[in-house]
Formats: structure tokens, C-alpha cells, sequence
């Protein structure tokens, strides 16, 4: 899509600055046209830059939650979304989802 390859354009000239916020509207924008593998390395550097970031989070999250209900016996999403829950604070949320991943 036309707007991933303009934000792709402005994070590789903003090199290793690229703001959290930029990558996780290129996140946004991967996930929606389908490339959710490259969505899920750009948001993981928005975050890993900001672990703040909500936004980051928050799609992260959402990735992962769509991923377990596609493939519910997928350690790896399972284990993922608990490290999402984690940060996020969401500790509760985050026992469970590890608890599922070691279980499967």
C-alpha cells in the first residue's frame, strides 16, 4: 500500500531516530494491509524504544489476541500476548496467558 511505503520512506530517513510514534503508525499500517509478521517487528522496536507507548502495546496485543484465536494451541502467541499483558501491567491477564503456553 501507498502509505506503508511512506512511512517505510520516512523511518529509513530518520534512521536509527525514528520516533515510537512513526514506527507504530507503520505498524499500524502493515498489520492492516496483512504483513503482520513485519507489523510485529516494527511495533516490537516501537515498544522496545518506549516501553511506554500504548500504542505499541496496545497493537501488539491486539496481534496476538487475533493469532490465539485463529491457533489457540500456538505456545508462542500465547506466550507472547503474556509478555504484552506484562507490560501493559495486566498481571493477571499475563499469569493466564503463561500458564496456557506452558499447559499446550
Amino acid at each position: 500500500a501507498k502509505s506503508a511505503q511512506y512511512y517505510e520512506k520516512a523511518v529509513t530517513a530518520a534512521g536509527p531516530k525514528a520516533s515510537d510514534d512513526l514506527l507504530v503508525r507503520l505498524g499500524n499500517v502493515l498489520n492492516k494491509s496483512g504483513d503482520v509478521n513485519k507489523a510485529i517487528a516494527v511495533l516490537s522496536k516501537a515498544s522496545d524504544q518506549n516501553p511506554q507507548n500504548v500504542g505499541a502495546l496496545a497493537l501488539l496485543e491486539k496481534i496476538w489476541r487475533d493469532e490465539v484465536d485463529r491457533n489457540p494451541n500456538n505456545v508462542v502467541a500465547h506466550a507472547n500476548l503474556a509478555s504484552i499483558f506484562q507490560k501493559r501491567k495486566r498481571f493477571d491477564l499475563a499469569q493466564k496467558a503463561y500458564a496456557t503456553a506452558e499447559r499446550l
